[in-house]
Order: C-alpha cells, then structure tokens, then sequence
C-alpha cells in the first residue's frame, strides 16, 4: 500500500485489484485457526459493528472471486474500500 500513487506514477488499475486479491491472507488465516475467528466475532464484530465474521468473510471472497472488469474498476474499488473501513474500526490509528 506505501507504493499507492496518483498521477503519471499511479499503477495500472489491474495491479491495484490484483494486489488487493492477496486479502485471501485473511480466509486462509480464519480457516485455520477458527480459535481467532471466534475470538474476533465475538470480541469485534459481534460488540462493535452488530454483525458477525461471516458477512465480512463473504464480502472477502465475493472480491477475490471476482474477475477484473476494466469497464467497471468503480466497483472494485468500492469494495476494496468496504474491506478497509471494516479493518479501519479494528485496528486504531496509529499516533502522530
């Protein structure tokens, strides 16, 4: 994410998208450890946002199954954007 840029250094759409399909990190990461995932549904998303771990999991996956579609990059983004304000609330900012 340090190498995000805006302009004539900005990367291709298609690399951003790609770099963030590496979120399959986090079903992996659930997968096989279901004591965290647990912990985290009950302690973040169950208290914080009402809902559970499924629906962001959900979320995850429908991204990283999506195909790439130069047409509609708008919608990549949006959720590229959904997936991070959703671990914005968890992890807190860091200090200045």
């Amino acid at each position: 994410m340090d190498e995000l840029a805006l302009g004539r250094n900005a990367v291709h759409p298609a690399r951003l998208v790609t770099y963030f399909n590496g979120c399959s990190v986090f079903s992996s990461l659930f997968n096989l450890y279901p004591g965290l995932r647990d912990y985290l549904n009950e302690k973040f998303f169950t208290r914080e946002l009402n809902t559970d771990i499924g629906r962001f999991m959900a979320s995850v996956d429908a991204f990283i199954l999506t195909e790439y579609n130069h047409q509609d990059i708008g919608a990549h983004l949006t959720a590229i954007d959904q997936t991070l304000s959703v671990l914005r609330e968890y992890w807190p900012t860091s200090p200045r």
